[in-house]
């Protein structure tokens, strides 16, 4: 069975400083949540990574493709690189480019993007790496 946010834990039975980065994470979550009801799902990686240093990588984007997610998993805890590449972006339009993370990172022509790619760097820490890429008005 999956676990449950709420059934899973003792809430209270939990010391502060881990119930503070739980509601920080359900925080963050809430904060893509509209992005993620009204997307469909692309996997932009190999179904199954082919060794063990590999990356999945999914893009959650909106129907008029102004709201897209990249998520993407390192298979491991070494450090490491991968470029992404969106699809389906409006090419004609510059993208803002925000880390659950890290923050902003930049902005780029939805063609570049497309084209160049987003960099993900793996350097210890948490496996799983959220960008949110947003058109601008």
């Amino acid at each position: 069975m999956t676990g449950v946010l709420g059934l899973t834990y003792r809430y209270f039975d939990l010391y502060d400083e881990l119930r503070t980065q739980i509601a920080d994470q359900v925080s963050r979550y809430k904060s893509i949540r509209d992005i993620i009801q009204e997307s469909s799902a692309a996997l932009l990686s190999q179904q199954a990574p082919t060794s063990p240093d590999g990356w999945d990588i999914l893009q959650e984007a909106t129907d008029d493709a102004r709201h897209v997610i990249l998520f993407a998993f390192k298979g491991n805890a070494d450090d490491g690189r991968v470029v992404v590449h969106p699809t389906a972006l409006l090419p004609n339009l510059s993208y803002r480019i925000d880390s659950l993370d890290q923050g902003t990172l930049g902005t780029a022509a939805g063609t570049d993007l497309m084209q160049d790619g987003v960099e993900i760097w793996h350097a210890g820490g948490t496996r799983a790496h959220v960008l949110v890429l947003t058109a601008d008005e």
